[in-house]
Order: structure tokens, then C-alpha cells, then sequence
């Protein structure tokens, strides 16, 4: 093989291996993200429980930092989750494997977070209206009907 040729595979290689390497750190970050988020935790809970600033924390979920495997178990113990969890999370796991326990307790997680959302939307649609009603009566105390 011609020498160029081979210097040319290596430097590909190891541009490739660093493209990888850096899509996984990509993926995690996003993973992480995902998985705080189910669990109802904010980024304050994360950090305050390795010790770190908020914005340091947030670094890591934006991927501007490198992530240790120390640190990653840390986070990974913090969500109760596996390392596997992590690397692996799929959101379409949960609604292409709804027959499976694990699937059906993270979909039943989920789920429960949207029904609590619909019922604090509804309060603020209710809110909102009793609002304008209220409004009203106040402003024909103020300017009543002649």
C-alpha cells in the first residue's frame, strides 16, 4: 500500500473514531436530559446531589463538557437508572414495547406526568375564566349600568 494512502486511512480513522466518540457524548448528554425529565427532576436536583453549580451541571446536558464514567455512574445512581439505560434510552422503547413490565412502568411514569399536565391546564382554563368573570363584576361595581 502506498505510503500516502496509509497516512491518509489513519488520519481517517482517527477522525472518524473522534466523530463517533463525540456523537455518543452527543447522545448521552441528550439521554441524560430525557431521563431527568421523566423522572421529574430538575437540573438544580442533579447538581445539588453531585455537588456541582447549576451551570456546571448544565454543561454536561448541553454536551460543552466531558463526562467521566465515574460521574456518569453518579448520575446514573442519582435517576436510578443502569449505565445501560442511559446509553441505550429510546423513547420509542416505550411506545413500540408497551407489552413488556419495564416498558409499561416507564410508559405508566409518563403517561401519569401528561394526565397531571392536562389537569393544571384545565385549572388554568378554569382560573382564567372566573378571572373574566370577575372582571366584569367588577366593572359594573365601578361603572354600573345607567
Amino acid at each position: 500500500m502506498n505510503k500516502s494512502f496509509k497516512d491518509f486511512l489513519n488520519i481517517f480513522t482517527e477522525f472518524y473514531t473522534i466523530f463517533i466518540i463525540m456523537e455518543l457524548g452527543k447522545k448521552i448528554a441528550s439521554n441524560l436530559t430525557r431521563l431527568r425529565e421523566l423522572k421529574g427532576l430538575s437540573q438544580e436536583n442533579i447538581a445539588d446531589e453531585l455537588g456541582m453549580t447549576l451551570s456546571g451541571y448544565g454543561k454536561i446536558e448541553r454536551h460543552e463538557v466531558g463526562l467521566t464514567i465515574d460521574k456518569l455512574e453518579k448520575i446514573a445512581n442519582i435517576l436510578q437508572v443502569q449505565l445501560t439505560d442511559i446509553l441505550g434510552f429510546d423513547e420509542k422503547f416505550i411506545f413500540n414495547n408497551n407489552g413488556t413490565q419495564q416498558a409499561q412502568s416507564a410508559y405508566s411514569y409518563f403517561y401519569s406526568h401528561l394526565q397531571e399536565k392536562d389537569f393544571y391546564e384545565q385549572q388554568i382554563l378554569s382560573l382564567k375564566e372566573e378571572n373574566a368573570y370577575l372582571k366584569k363584576i367588577i366593572d359594573n361595581f365601578i361603572m354600573p349600568k345607567q
